[in-house]
């Protein structure tokens, strides 16, 4: 069955749910930003990843036969503030009035987590024994905080070779440089409880050698992702190979949260 719009009550979020179910909706009189928030609650909606696949080739297509820009390129085209307020339909109803009543802004934000990583061939960034401590992590027990709503734009992987310890106080004065062979040539994992942002993949997205259009461990993400208050965040790497002694990792999602005006 094909649908309009009006026939799903003009809501973003029941033309996703209607793709995702397999139907088609008619595309073509949806502005640029529609499309990209459309695009972006399908990745958040839960569904069958063949089922997400389907429908954001659907909003492709349409994008492109508007001639609009790459949908890929999203991330760099807007603002992340933009990006977050195309999302509003993943938050809850009383989470949306508090940022439309102005109780709420929208901040930039980075949240960070540093690991011992030497002679391991895994790494669990953020786990729940943590807690906060300055250049360490700040987040608690490896959750995002109360009434933090986060959507993650970007990441990094950044490691640190050589250390004299692994204590606290050498990794807080660690210069922190581009991921070491092992992780470039490892797999990564992101998500958040039983929910997968990125399944398990080459963390050569990492490695930006001879390149000057971003910086060193970042990976720019396609589609930014939502993460929800108090749901605990998973980052973990496998990676080919050990990591020398005294190396240590640091990775930090960036983006923008909720927070009280």
């Amino acid at each position: 069955m094909v649908y309009g719009l009006g026939d799903l009550g003009n809501s973003l979020g029941n033309v996703a749910g209607v793709l995702l179910r397999g139907d088609d909706v008619v595309l073509d009189n949806f502005t640029d930003d529609n499309l990209v928030g459309l695009f972006g609650l399908i990745d958040g909606l839960g569904a069958t990843p063949a089922a997400k696949d389907k429908a954001r080739k659907k909003v492709i297509k349409a994008i492109k036969a508007k001639g609009s820009a790459n949908i890929a390129r999203e991330t760099t085209n807007l603002s992340e503030k933009a990006l977050f307020e195309q999302r509003l339909g993943l938050l809850p109803a009383d989470a949306q009035a508090k940022l439309r009543s102005g109780q709420w802004q929208l901040v930039p934000f980075i949240y960070y987590a540093v690991k011992d990583i030497s002679g391991q061939n895994h790494a669990d960034l953020f786990k729940s024994g943590d807690n906060t401590v300055v250049g360490i992590t700040n987040v608690v027990q490896g959750r995002m905080p109360a009434e933090d709503f986060f959507l993650c734009t970007r990441v990094k992987c950044l490691t640190s070779k050589g250390l004299t310890g692994v204590t606290e106080a050498d990794f807080k004065g660690a210069t922190w440089e581009k991921p070491s062979a092992p992780i470039i040539n490892g797999e990564w994992f992101m998500g958040q409880e039983s929910t997968t942002y990125i399944d398990k993949s080459a963390a050569s997205v990492f490695s930006h050698d001879n390149r000057t259009d971003i910086s060193d461990g970042e990976y720019v993400l396609s589609t930014p992702k939502m993460f929800y208050p108090q749901r605990t965040i998973k980052v973990e790497f496998d990676f080919a190979g050990t990591p020398a002694a005294n190396t240590a990792m640091r990775f930090e999602l960036w983006g923008v949260k909720t927070t009280k005006a």
